[in-house]
């Protein structure tokens, strides 16, 4: 039976595509590794990828083992968090995907509090769009999603749903500063910063504005907050992002917020986890600590090792 190093490495060509690009990310010559892939093919006694002008991709048997793999991998990381759970090292990672909406606003502060009482447990946060998450929780990539997709497979499980509101973004000296809250009308006199086309944000506000009869008409778009952001301080431009409430969160110093009034103005969140996965220490503690923002959690479906 081959070594635990080599079904690493086979996970990491899966995951790059090729030889070369896997071995430097594994610090293993191309050769080496190339010996390796082949020495397990002839163990299992057929191919496990499909080779390409492209690259590598794995074939249906080689599917199989990464399922199993990558399997193995995520219980052997709980394991390695629960010992160091028991030997007090409080050690661990916690790998989330987490859609680019929520990240300006809601995971920093959430991260840095986690991270106050257990300083060496490690985030890996991985930026997605919509119907990205769920790949990465299948093949045990992440251990939670926190996104906005409003359809997920039977193999997923919503632990909760968490209410937003959409903010206005505007420089603290912006005319429409002294209100309290702001219609889609009181937008249309000045420029607007909007996310990428593809990105959740941009997908409600388009659906708000055309339920309004007004249309988007950007003067930057782009999708990353924190450069609309920096755009949007000593200008007139609007721009917009997602809290869980009327707080300014984590906004630049000159920039406010300004709840937009309207009906359909709220957007739902939730927080996905694979079916039947058992999580790390480490991911169990911290969905334990986000579970009080959500409104629903679900108890039947969840599973966790932190008692």
């Amino acid at each position: 039976m081959s070594d635990l190093l080599t079904y690493r490495l086979l996970d990491a060509v899966a995951r790059y595509g090729s030889i070369r690009r896997a071995a430097e990310k594994s610090a293993i010559t191309p050769s080496a590794l190339n010996r390796r892939i082949l020495n397990l093919e002839e163990e299992y006694g057929t191919p496990l990828f499909e080779r390409t002008n492209a690259g590598m991709r794995p074939n249906v048997a080689g599917e199989l083992v990464l399922t199993f793999v990558r399997k193995q991998l995520a219980e052997l990381s709980k394991v390695k968090s629960q010992i160091a759970d028991l030997s007090s090292l409080r050690m661990g990672s916690v790998n989330l995907a987490v859609s680019p909406a929520l990240l300006p606003a809601y995971l920093p502060g959430k991260v840095q509090r986690y991270q106050s009482e257990f300083p060496q447990v490690d985030f890996k946060v991985h930026e997605v769009l919509s119907g990205e998450a769920e790949p990465l929780l299948m093949n045990y990539e992440v251990d939670l999603a926190l996104v906005m997709d409003s359809q997920f497979s039977p193999d997923t499980t919503m632990v909760g749903e968490m209410n937003l509101i959409v903010q206005v973004i505007m420089d603290a000296g912006h005319p429409l500063a002294t209100r309290e809250q702001l219609k889609i009308s009181d937008l249309t006199a000045y420029p607007l910063a909007l996310p990428s086309e593809n990105s959740n944000l941009f997908m409600h506000l388009e659906r708000l504005m055309l339920a309004s009869q007004i249309h988007l008409k950007p003067q930057i778009q782009c999708s990353h907050a924190a450069f609309i952001q920096q755009c949007t301080k000593g200008s007139e431009l609007l721009s917009f992002m997602l809290t869980p409430n009327n707080e300014d969160r984590n906004l630049p110093d000159g920039l406010v917020a300004r709840p937009l009034a309207h009906r359909k103005a709220s957007i739902c969140a939730k927080l996905l986890q694979l079916k039947g996965r058992t999580l790390s220490v480490a991911a169990s503690r911290f969905l334990e600590m986000i579970a009080a923002d959500f409104d629903f959690v679900a108890s039947t479906d969840r599973k966790a090792t932190a008692d």
